[in-house]
């Protein structure tokens, strides 16, 4: 794990070139790959294309959650009275971003300046033909790769191990909020890092037991209905038949 460097940090004259020495002095040299799923294509590379009936299933259905909201704040919007164009902008704005690119499955026809917002001057409609080349796309990659002496499923199982390890970082800066900043000493960096690790393996741990017990629940869920609990007693069992209480 690197340490994320701030202005005012007294490591922040570490490089990305002396970090990546200091991994090769201690573990030995890498030899690099890599692996995307977007980019122009060039000659001399690995291409697999892979089509997953479960990820289709799992993006249609977010895809209709979402276009679903989507479509039900529109017409909310546009059956509110006395609403003003440049709060309809706002409205808009914060709906394109919860929907993400779904949002350009919808064609919308905003006012003019100084037209006021009805029927005639905001109104939407289902962009089709775009909906259709999503519906082909869904759970369908086409992988680019320099691991041309791998074999296609190696190069999906690294695909997956990738996705699990951008996963880790969007759960420890986004529902952990981890970021080490403002740490001035190795050792309150090193244990800051600890921690946070500590809080990963229990937040994956929570996941993953989730996953067996109810496909559709997830840590988030759980922690959130957790945060209400003002109390609990909590029994620890010990290697020496002790009970901590």
């Amino acid at each position: 794990m690197a340490y994320e460097v701030y202005p005012g940090n007294t490591r922040d004259t570490v490089t990305l070139e002396e970090f990546l020495d200091r991994i090769e002095k201690q573990y030995g040299k890498f030899r690099r790959t890599w692996l995307m799923d977007r980019g122009i294509p060039k000659e001399s590379e690995f291409y697999v294309y892979v089509e997953s009936h479960d990820c289709v299933a799992k993006e249609r259905s977010m895809r209709r959650r979402r276009l679903k909201r989507l479509w039900a704040s529109l017409h909310e919007l546009r059956n509110r009275k006395h609403i003003t164009r440049d709060d309809l902008l706002m409205h808009i704005g914060a709906l394109k971003k919860e929907a993400g690119r779904d949002f350009g499955l919808v064609r919308i026809s905003l006012p003019n300046p100084q037209e006021p917002v009805n029927e005639n001057t905001f109104h939407f409609s289902l962009d089709r033909e775009r909906l259709r080349r999503t519906l082909r796309r869904e759970g369908r990659y086409l992988l680019r790769s320099n691991m041309q002496a791998a074999s296609p499923e190696t190069v999906w199982e690294s695909y997956l191990l990738l996705t699990r390890i951008e996963q880790a970082f969007k759960d420890l800066k986004g529902s952990l909020s981890i970021r080490p900043i403002w740490h001035h000493l190795e050792k309150r960096i090193e244990a800051h890092i600890f921690v946070s690790f500590l809080a990963f393996c229990l937040h994956t741990t929570l996941r993953n037991l989730a996953r067996g017990r109810a496909a559709g629940l997830t840590a988030e869920t759980i922690l959130e209905k957790m945060s209400n609990m003002q109390m609990i007693d909590v029994h620890l069992p010990t290697t020496e038949a002790v009970t901590l209480s």
